[in-house]
């Protein structure tokens, strides 16, 4: 492993705990427990106060709000090496696939940019039969610091006039999550 990478792990890690991130279950809830809801994030975010630059995989530098591109918009926040990041992907494939013409879905893989970065990622979705999801890359870590990342995997989610209506730390309960995106929507 180069150098470079190792700088860069030690940065991600040191990062982490500024965060507040503990190193049980990724962080944050362990599987099977409830998401914790910051109030306080819910009521002070908009998009427009978070919007950050991320990188799809060919490079390509997007805003979230680009992303979002006037629709509610999902974002997570995951890593591949976070089981319960990995645990919850194969319910945001189905959610996403049945909410992708009505709602925005970014899922940001918090990467390193060397050891973790976009060939990884694609081959790793691919594997793990996730290649549909719209994942980009938050190598820079500016969406992770301007949403409050605090641990793996966080759900954040913005109403189409891009306030924020919910935030979640851990793993969430698909069909809740189901049926807070269908209120959102019919709001729409």
């Amino acid at each position: 492993m180069k150098y470079n990478s190792l700088a860069r792990i030690a940065a991600s890690s040191v990062l982490a705990l500024a965060l507040g991130a503990s190193l049980a279950g990724c962080g944050g809830a362990s599987e099977g427990a409830q998401p914790q809801q910051a109030e306080e994030q819910q009521a002070t975010k908009t998009l427009a106060s978070v919007d950050a630059t991320v990188y799809d995989a060919a490079g390509n530098k997007l805003l979230l709000s680009e992303i979002a591109g006037g629709k509610p918009l999902v974002i997570n926040l995951w890593t591949s090496w976070c089981p319960n990041c990995v645990a919850e992907m194969p319910e945001f494939l189905k959610i996403c696939q049945k909410y992708q013409d009505r709602v925005a879905f970014a899922f940001l893989d918090v990467a390193d940019g060397e050891d973790e970065n976009p060939e990884f990622i694609t081959g790793w979705l691919e594997e793990y039969g996730l290649a549909d999801l719209p994942v980009y890359y938050d190598t820079d870590l500016a969406a992770s610091q301007s949403l409050g990342l605090q641990a793996y995997p966080t759900t954040v989610v913005f109403d189409a006039n891009g306030q924020q209506v919910d935030y979640q730390v851990g793993t969430i309960d698909p069909d809740a999550f189901s049926g807070m995106l269908n209120t959102l929507v019919s709001a729409s």
